[in-house]
């Protein structure tokens, strides 16, 4: 049963799994009642009339500021006000303590804004060395990078997580910023799809707080997040027992910290743990729970996810009329539906629920909109190998730029060598030596953030391969399953009543599964996995082949291959090669041999289309992505192609 859930589901778990790890990163109390959060409130307000220290009472009024930053920013801009009276203006840590805690008001409301103080608190923080500075630090970073992680930019989060947030926690010597930044990191992978790395990131998390004795909210967090992830996993035994742990900490934990987002995700974990064990009427309960939580709070991220599971399950039970409501009031008003996976995932439930009911045509119109939503996530996709391919031309071109500085130092010191006296020459070369000392380092450190960056490149690249591949799995499997149950369904009803407007139906729903199975077919050939990569080109090759268009094709070894990644690319490379020879060379007869010999791979393919000249072709788009694929696997490409005599193109690649 959780099969089932979770692979309709997942886009909608993992497009929202962003905006946990930043409402985590902002919340302040945890509500178990309508009076905890003022009870959390009042407990500062005790404290503030309890000290006349101006340290304690500035963190107070801190605390506050950051409390009603997510519900009232004007009371949040009075207690930074009154925090602001009892700073020292000559203390430079406090004034960078401000300015960090001005952004956090502007957190939830104003992105630009709160980027830009952190910023502003980031220069005055760096001039102090203390472990409070790093601490401050890497709190800093790390919501900031949750910011760049809402707007889209997912390669900024990963890396500045790695390279700021904890070298800065681990200089702090803070064990609970430290593990919040491993579960950080196991969110990336489970938004990756990648759920044993990522269970692998929240449990190093729980054994470094277990193994220092600490239980605190950081260590609530990984819990839920290890259980989350282990229910998509079906590992549901394993699922409970960690929800338990997580159970224990929750009163303990907002009662000492009052963080408050914690209850409606503990709520939605026990409701998929219900569905799975059968007890839907529970998981409704939990759901139910969850909704009242984020409501009160304004927790948008929570709501939607959580009215969505209650529709789901109020379909389980059949109550379809409430489930449709649900939907409806979701898809008109639910602002999360700007993330285009939503929309998608929302829209497939609604048509679902439709067909239930027995609404044929408005089944059929939401099918309509759900397929020019998931053109949509193809277009985006392909938007995403764009940038792949622009970050792999600016590491090429950083790299050339590295030769580029140091021949520049070789010419320079020929030149010092051969046009200079001796006393000048000894000076110029001492000179020379220290600034060959220093681009030294300088080239040194910036190898090191290529290789950073071409592995964070590397792991975006093949979390992409398998969001294509996931998208084509949902289509094939779930929307053009769904789509042929309706056309059957409409052709009864089309035959028993002789319906001409059904008849043209089916006819639009035939052409639509036909359209869904070529898009899942590009974006991830199944023969592939299946047959393999020999398989698949023949496959390719077969449909594309005409009686105008002959492919001869041979092929040898190519099952020594099993990188599936690889297989994708090299795939990928066979298709805009005979594609270009099909359509832009209008080639009549096309030789095409691949194979692998000592690991390395040798593609050659020769048309008699018009050719064209290789120095000159302006690089479209699919010589681009050639060139691009061939970059990826390690390899080289020659051309060798004059206007009116055919190209033959030969490709090498150690594999």
């Amino acid at each position: 049963m959780c099969h089932h859930v979770c692979s309709k589901i997942t886009a909608l778990l993992c497009a929202c799994t962003a905006w946990l790890s930043m409402s985590m990163s902002a919340e302040t109390s945890i509500p178990g009642t309508d009076s905890i959060g003022d009870s959390y409130v009042d407990s500062l307000l005790v404290a503030l009339g309890n000290t006349t220290s101006d340290r304690e009472r500035a963190v107070l009024y801190y605390d506050l500021s950051w409390h009603w930053g997510f519900t009232d920013t004007i009371q949040a801009m009075e207690a930074l006000q009154e925090a602001e009276k009892l700073m020292d203006d000559r203390d430079l840590l406090a004034r960078a303590k401000h300015l960090f805690h001005h952004a956090g008001v502007f957190y939830n409301h104003d992105k630009e804004k709160s980027q830009q103080l952190y910023m502003e608190a980031e220069t005055l923080f760096a001039r102090v060395d203390s472990p409070e500075s790093y601490e401050y630090q890497a709190m800093l970073w790390s919501n900031y990078a949750t910011l760049e992680q809402s707007a889209g930019n997912d390669n900024a989060y990963l890396e500045i997580k790695l390279q700021k947030c904890i070298p800065l926690a681990r200089k702090a010597g803070n064990t609970g910023k430290l593990s919040s930044y491993y579960t950080d990191l196991g969110l990336v992978f489970f938004n990756l799809q990648e759920f044993e790395k990522s269970a692998a990131y929240c449990q190093q998390a729980i054994d470094l707080l277990n193994g220092k004795g600490i239980e605190d909210w950081n260590l609530l967090w990984a819990y839920l997040n290890l259980a989350h992830t282990r229910i998509m996993q079906e590992e549901m035994e394993e699922a409970k027992a960690i929800l338990s742990k997580a159970e224990a900490l929750l009163q303990p934990v907002f009662e000492r910290e009052g963080k408050y987002t914690s209850f409606p995700f503990y709520h939605l974990l026990q409701s998929l743990y219900h569905e799975w064990d059968g007890n839907v009427n529970r998981a409704i309960e939990h759901a139910l729970k969850g909704i009242e939580y984020a409501e009160r709070y304004s927790l948008g991220y929570h709501h939607f996810r959580l009215m969505y599971y209650l529709a789901h399950y109020y379909e389980r039970v059949g109550r379809n009329d409430e489930s449709k409501e649900i939907l409806v009031s979701i898809k008109e008003t639910d602002g999360y539906l700007n993330m285009i996976e939503n929309q998608s995932v929302v829209l497939n439930k609604l048509a679902e629920v439709e067909a239930k009911m027995g609404n044929h045509e408005e089944a059929y119109r939401t099918m309509r909109e759900l397929l020019a939503v998931n053109d949509s996530i193809y277009s985006n996709n392909i938007k995403l190998q764009l940038s792949e391919m622009e970050a792999r031309y600016n590491a090429s071109e950083n790299e050339r730029r590295i030769m580029e500085l140091e021949n520049q130092g070789r010419m320079q010191k020929t030149i010092l060598f051969g046009s200079a006296t001796l006393a000048v020459l000894i000076f110029l070369f001492l000179l020379y030596a220290i600034n060959q000392r220093k681009k030294r380092a300088q080239q040194k450190l910036i190898a090191v953030e290529q290789r950073q960056a071409m592995k964070i490149s590397m792991a975006l690249m093949e979390g992409q391969e398998n969001e294509r591949a996931r998208v084509a799995r949902e289509l094939h499997d779930g929307l053009g399953g769904k789509l042929t149950g309706i056309k059957l369904t409409i052709e009864n009803c089309a035959r028993a009543t002789n319906d001409g407007r059904l008849q043209k139906a089916t006819q639009q729903l035939t052409e639509a599964v036909v359209d869904i199975r070529d898009l899942s077919h590009n974006l991830m050939p199944p023969s592939i996995r299946k047959y393999g990569l020999e398989e698949a080109i023949k496959d390719f090759i077969q449909n594309l082949e005409t009686p105008g268009t002959r492919i001869e094709y041979y092929a040898s070894n190519l099952s020594a291959l099993v990188h599936v990644n690889k297989q994708l690319s090299v795939f990928r490379i066979i298709q805009e090669l005979v594609n270009n020879a099909v359509k832009h060379a209008h080639a009549s007869r096309i030789l095409l041999q691949t194979t692998i010999e000592d690991d390395l791979l040798l593609i050659d393919i020769e048309d008699d289309g018009i050719g064209f000249d290789p120095l000159v072709v302006e690089r479209n788009m699919g010589l681009h992505n050639i060139e691009t694929r061939v970059q990826f696997l390690n390899g080289t490409m020659r051309i060798d192609s004059q206007p009116g005599k055919g190209t033959a193109i030969n490709i090498e690649c150690r594999v």
